[in-house]
């Protein structure tokens, strides 16, 4: 997160968190693309009832999307007390790292069931979640509007180069 000086800006943090972003969200769609086309004709119609993961996929994805936010806005709501642009950044890059994990292991469940159960009814979970993630990319705005940055610190944020202490 720092940069090779050690030092870090707002634009050195916004590099990383989409680094992170980025990696995991084309390691789902290469990982998705690998299962979709390697793997025998799918089935396309709705899994047996006696499928374990006629369950399991949805009930993973409901969980892993609302835990998601329920736990970022949870870390947002502690960073509210601090006051340092460099604490509050530290804090924002972990709770969107638990959100993208959150995200993230729903998808692998709906991958794993695609790659056992041969049906494409799992990769649409998938393929949702993807659609859904890309609308995490962090951006300085959101970066801004979610820490709820007002005045000197979203100045301080906003000049890109300036050092965090």
């Amino acid at each position: 997160m720092e940069t090779k000086h050690g030092k870090l800006t707002p634009n050195s943090f916004l590099k990383s968190i989409n680094l992170i972003y980025m990696v995991i969200l084309i390691g789902m769609m290469l990982f998705g693309s690998v299962v979709l086309f390697s793997t025998s004709p799918m089935d396309i119609t709705m899994p047996s009832s006696d499928d374990s993961f006629l369950i399991a996929v949805p009930l993973f994805t409901f969980l892993g999307v609302v835990l998601g936010r329920v736990v970022y806005k949870r870390n947002l709501d502690f960073l509210i007390i601090e006051k340092s642009l460099k604490e509050k950044l530290l804090g924002f890059q972990k709770a969107l790292i638990i959100k993208f994990i959150l995200v993230g292991i729903p998808f692998l469940v709906g991958v794993v069931a695609v790659i056992s159960s041969n049906n494409m009814f799992y990769m649409m979970i998938s393929g949702t979640l993807v659609m859904y993630f890309m609308t995490l990319k962090p951006t300085k705005n959101k970066v801004i509007k979610d820490l709820d940055l007002k005045d000197e610190l979203a100045l301080q944020f906003k000049n890109g180069e300036e050092i965090l202490n």
